[in-house]
């Protein structure tokens, strides 16, 4: 079995509180959108927070081979 493959795409949506949106794609193996909105996060670190939770979320899906 492996890890379907993940990325990060789309940049950063801005809203108007303050709070912005992450968006990325895990494939598994069709594609499916993941997302994370960050309150009180500096940009650096709502990056690094979403690159682990997009991989946490990714070994949920495993590929038969």
């Amino acid at each position: 079995m492996k890890h379907p493959n993940y990325y990060r795409h789309g940049g950063v949506e801005k809203h108007i509180d303050g709070s912005f949106t992450i968006y990325g794609t895990i494939e598994n193996p069709e594609p499916t959108l993941f997302k994370q909105r960050y309150y009180d996060y500096t940009i650096e670190n709502a990056l690094k927070n979403f690159d682990v939770q997009i991989k946490q979320e990714s070994e949920k899906y495993f590929v038969g081979e």
